[in-house]
């Protein structure tokens, strides 16, 4: 049984909820269930280390539990011990819970892309898109840069061009193919699809900070100020929602 008395202080002890928790472990000591149960509490708590022990005793009960590599793997990620956290949603995607594998596969992408591990990153991607309808949604976060920095940019573009087909009234499409632009080197193809961003955002400073950078270095001076100065009348917007924007 692992040995849980270290708190980070992210929760109360003597919470209900956890006490419940624990109380179900005392009566039902060999349940895997009762385990998950308080890990899943605890990864929510941000109780890293403590739902990795448990996630951890799940899977000494039960070897083949997918949620229980998945979940851990997430814990270790978030303490930054990428190498165990990437293991562990490796392990989560070979199982035959399909629901759980593609769960995995998600996971892995994006950790993969935040890993820089692009060629894995693009694998995982084509992998997804082959049996999740909804992944077609990466093609507008991030998959075309991905692609350029994987040494495929001929695919980056096709990528960015279905995004372009099939949201043509999205800024966020329009900035998909800009950035793989932008990564290609192509800063002149990537300012006529800033403009057509903006055209679709027309009050969003960070596309015209954005578009006034690439103005700079292609040394369109009057550009660049005119367009800086509608990001400052515009003020700081949201960037959440854009593609590769770091």
């Amino acid at each position: 049984m692992p040995d849980l008395s270290g708190s980070s202080g992210n929760i109360n002890e003597n919470n209900p909820k956890l006490v419940a928790l624990n109380e179900n472990i005392k009566q039902n000591p060999k349940s895997v269930k009762a385990y998950m149960n308080r890990a899943e509490y605890l990864e929510r708590a941000y109780e890293a280390e403590r739902a990795i022990a448990d996630y951890t005793y799940a899977i000494k009960l039960q070897p083949e539990n997918p949620q229980a590599y998945l979940g851990r793997g997430r814990c270790y990620c978030f303490i930054e011990r990428f190498g165990e956290g990437r293991a562990d949603i490796q392990k989560a995607t070979t199982f035959a819970d399909a629901n759980t594998a593609m769960a995995a596969l998600k996971e892995k992408l994006d950790l993969d892309e935040k890993l820089h591990l692009y060629k894995d990153a693009i694998q995982d991607f084509e992998h997804l898109q082959k049996v999740d309808d909804n992944v077609k949604n990466r093609i507008i976060w991030s998959m075309p840069e991905v692609y350029v920095k994987g040494g495929e940019p001929e695919k980056a573009i096709e990528l960015a061009n279905a995004a372009i087909k099939r949201w043509p009234h999205s800024n966020q499409s329009w900035e998909a193919r800009a950035k793989a632009y932008v990564a290609m080197g192509q800063k002149e193809k990537a300012l006529a699809d800033y403009t057509q961003a903006i055209a679709r955002s027309q009050q969003n400073a960070d596309l015209y900070r954005i578009k006034a950078t690439l103005e700079d270095e292609l040394g369109m001076k009057d550009g660049a100020d005119r367009d800086r100065a509608l990001a400052n009348q515009f003020g700081n917007e949201s960037v959440s929602n854009a593609p590769f924007r770091r």
